[in-house]
């Protein structure tokens, strides 16, 4: 056990390295192809946001593509391409620069709260808020940025999630969206994502993981940063 246990684990090192060469994760906050332009795109369009820390001191990171702009997307979508042909980039700029915002998350952010809290934290607790979600987003490329975007993490970000909360899921992310996304996803990462549908039961389980003081007002949290 201990010896396949250590294979696998250099096996997964070894994805891990290719995967950040293929994609130069190492250029991508200094030096990466994206103009000013691009990036203020890309943060007008997809809403997330760094929203302080859990309980535990876990960094917490909250995606909305509920509500995304699908036209505004389309028109992302298509400049993210345009920028893959003409930088020979090896994915869709859009993705390409999510897994950026990944980087910062762990390079910037869990570096910073380490210093803070004088411990390792090398784990976030992710916030997914599915509500809006329906079949026009299946037929969108949001399908395929987040397809590309849970492949490519995988290996380049191995055993940094803590947690992961489906927030409002509605039935078609139940039914289709999750099972595309499930497959990419590592047995263990797939036992950390919990699932809430009414605003009930999402307060109560953000409320568990961060102080309710913390939480943020639409999910029915008391913050007002």
């Amino acid at each position: 056990f201990g010896q396949d246990c250590a294979e696998g684990a250099l096996a997964w090192l070894a994805r891990c390295a290719s995967t950040r060469q293929r994609l130069k994760v190492d250029t991508l906050l200094q030096n990466g192809p994206f103009s000013v332009e691009f990036r203020d795109k890309y943060l007008a369009v997809v809403p997330f946001s760094v929203h302080g820390t859990d309980k535990q001191g876990h960094p917490v990171l909250i995606t909305r593509f509920g509500g995304v702009d699908l036209q505004a997307f389309r028109d992302l979508w298509a400049e993210g391409e345009e920028l893959q042909r003409s930088a020979g980039l090896p994915v869709n700029a859009v993705v390409l620069f999510h897994l950026r915002m990944m980087v910062y998350m762990t390079e910037v952010v869990m570096a910073r709260e380490s210093q803070r809290q004088g411990r390792v934290v090398d784990r976030i607790l992710g916030i997914m808020d599915c509500g809006g979600l329906g079949v026009k987003h299946l037929n969108s490329p949001l399908k395929s940025f987040l397809g590309a975007v849970s492949k490519e993490s995988v290996p380049l970000f191995p055993e940094t999630m803590h947690a992961t909360v489906l927030a409002n899921i509605p039935w078609v992310v139940s039914r289709a969206v999750w099972p595309v996304a499930k497959p990419f996803l590592h047995p263990v990462t797939q036992s950390k994502m919990m699932m809430t549908s009414s605003a009930a039961e999402l307060k109560a389980k953000l409320c568990e993981l961060i102080a309710p003081e913390d939480v943020p007002p639409y999910f029915g949290g008391a913050c007002r940063c």
